[in-house]
Order: C-alpha cells, then structure tokens, then sequence
C-alpha cells in the first residue's frame, strides 16, 4: 500500500504524526478515486444483478447460510445495529 520509505529514527512523536497522516490522507484520496471509478464502471445495478445471478447458483442451504450471516451482523438480540 506504501509507495514510500520514510526513516523515523531519531524523530519526535509529532513528526511521526504527521509523517502518518500525510500518508493516510494520500492512500484514503487513492481508494475514494478507486471507489468513484468502479461505481462509474460497475453501477449498483449491475452489481444487484451480479449478486443475484450468482445467489441463483447456491443452494438453498448456503443462501440460508448467508443470510443468516448477513442478518446477525444486522442485528444484535432484537436491537436494530445502527
């Protein structure tokens, strides 16, 4: 993920920071711009249909499983996760 050698020996605590931020801030600018292109390339509609086809081709145990999965991580006891 890092394009960058940075050497922090002998640097302070803040200049590590910022060292890190700097690098954080370019690799989240570099996913967004991955992100934008994918969704301009692969709408949301075609990734539903993705979706579905490939549903199509499980059996009903493994769409029972996957949805149960996708159910837990929705829901904890009878509380709605936000």
């Amino acid at each position: 993920m890092l394009k960058a050698d940075f050497s922090l020996k002998g640097s302070s605590l803040n200049e590590a920071k910022k060292v890190a931020d700097t690098i954080t801030e370019k690799e989240v600018k570099a996913f967004k711009l991955k992100a934008e292109k994918a969704s301009k390339v692969n709408p949301i509609e075609v990734q539903v249909d993705t979706t579905l086809q490939n549903l199509a081709k499980k059996s009903l145990k493994e769409k029972c499983c996957l949805a149960y999965k996708h159910l837990s991580n929705k829901y904890q006891g009878n509380k709605k996760r936000k």
